[in-house]
């Protein structure tokens, strides 16, 4: 079974997708943010801060990169054949990793595009209006994923009709 991935800037839907995605077709969903949050809570740090969780992002690629993408793929105790739906991919190095360790499974990988009209009011309206785009965790989703992704969606459509488009996608895959 394939496993499928999906990038997107903070606020392109890619959270909900990923739910609905996993709902659908009955792959565990795991996600890079769930983690980052676990991991600074475990280390007595603001798990609702971004510069925070950007901090431990980057601690994490540039340490034990193939350690963190086994820590995500961990979160669901499914075997790794049975597929996965991986949220919020942010760097092309994780992409790559996350595609070596699957095989012989293939990674399907979903780059979700946001007009930047449509960010700041999905933004604005859960609180968070400054976002800093030069972190490197934010880098690579501006300006490297849609060249790396598979296929890219625009994320200013519903979710079900992305879903759609992915289950369509997915149909002939398999």
């Amino acid at each position: 079974m394939n496993c499928i991935s999906l990038s997107g800037k903070i606020g392109s839907g890619k959270s909900s997708l990923s739910s609905q995605i996993s709902e659908l077709t009955g792959m565990p969903k795991v996600s890079f943010g769930d983690y980052v949050r676990y991991l600074a809570k475990k280390t007595g740090r603001d798990p609702g801060d971004r510069s925070t969780l950007q901090d431990i992002g980057e601690e994490l690629v540039s340490g034990d990169i193939v350690g963190f993408c086994w820590a995500v793929l961990g979160q669901s105790v499914h075997p790794i054949e049975n597929g996965r739906v991986i949220d919020g991919v942010r760097h092309v190095a994780v992409l790559n990793c996350l595609r070596s360790i699957i095989l012989p499974s293939q990674l399907i990988h979903f780059h979700i595009e946001v007009d930047s009209a449509v960010l700041e009011q999905r933004l604005k309206i859960r609180g968070e209006e400054k976002i800093n785009l030069s972190h490197s965790t934010e880098v690579d989703v501006v300006e490297r994923l849609s060249q790396n992704a598979d296929y890219v969606l625009d994320g200013s459509r519903t979710i079900e009709a992305l879903s759609a488009d992915i289950r369509g996608i997915l149909s002939k895959a398999n």
